[in-house]
């Protein structure tokens, strides 16, 4: 945890899925809104993004922000698919499962923000609904206040 006058390292999941946009159209990225950093930076936090499969950067963390992004895969959570799935990755769900499991034995605080919710209750066993009709619009419209 914080040493007096250090600043507490927090790891962000982030989304791992093929851009489509020019000029990196067709290019693999790692990808995180910036409000994320932002707003770690002005709790007066370090932030670091965590890439899908670096298991091991928990032992230098003193949290972890389960970001949001697409849809967790049904099947993480013993369901068939109903219906239609955005932005899928299954290394991601792998990623996130193993960190939060691992942050929860160590006792490391985890924060989970729309999906990370999501993944936080399916890591432990949870399940979700896949599909739920609204009338409210998912997403804020720019600029995002945090």
């Amino acid at each position: 945890m914080e040493i007096e006058g250090m600043r507490p390292r927090i790891g962000i999941t982030c989304s791992h899925d093929l851009l489509d946009v020019l000029p990196v159209k067709g290019v693999v990225s790692y990808h995180l809104p910036v409000d994320y950093v932002r707003v770690l930076r002005e709790a007066g936090a370090l932030s670091f993004i965590l890439p899908s499969g670096e298991e091991k950067t928990i032992d230098y963390l003193d949290g972890i922000l389960v970001s949001g992004g697409g849809d967790i895969n049904p099947l993480r959570y013993g369901e068939e698919i109903e219906g239609t799935l955005t932005r899928v990755c299954p290394e991601r769900d792998i990623f996130e499962i193993q960190m939060i499991r691992e942050a929860y034995k160590r006792d490391i605080p985890i924060l989970g923000i729309c999906r990370g919710i999501q993944m936080i209750t399916v890591a432990f066993s949870g399940t979700l609904h896949q599909e739920i009709s609204s009338p409210i619009h998912h997403m804020q419209p720019q600029p995002v206040s945090m």
